[in-house]
């Protein structure tokens, strides 16, 4: 389980007090990262350093505000699928969704690869005669 999916868990399953507690993390981590990257930010004399940085800094609160945004129980909704499955999913921020989508986009990709393979797989496992014992 990676660590997005056990917070997507702990929030999900978040009780009111809990649900604070998550609030006060989300605003904390934040400004953690907001501190953080003051603290690195070059001199304002040069420049083309800083505009890097800012840049750079910009995608990094993004990542962070994304992140956090899965700590946030009003960011999910749930969908039953006709099969009778629930699908969950978290919705990001709006600008943190339109900050990011360049490096989603390519996440998208990768996960749709993986589950072409995945898929591969199980069929080549359905086909062979492997005594119930797959892959």
């Amino acid at each position: 389980m990676s660590l997005r999916e056990v917070a997507m868990t702990l929030t999900i399953r978040a009780d009111g007090a809990r649900s604070e507690q998550l609030r006060q993390v989300r605003q904390g981590l934040e400004e953690y990262a907001r501190q953080a990257l003051e603290r690195f930010s070059p001199e304002p004399e040069d420049s083309a350093q800083l505009t890097v940085f800012e840049e750079a800094a910009a995608m990094c609160l993004a990542s962070v505000r994304g992140w956090v945004a899965t700590l946030d129980q009003t960011r999910y909704t749930f969908t039953r699928r006709p099969d009778g499955t629930v699908e969950i999913e978290a919705r990001l921020p709006e600008d943190v969704a339109q900050a990011l989508q360049p490096d989603n986009d390519d996440f998208a990709r990768g996960g749709q690869a993986y589950g072409l393979i995945n898929l591969l797989e199980v069929e080549q496992c359905s086909l062979e005669d492997t005594g119930g014992d797959c892959c």
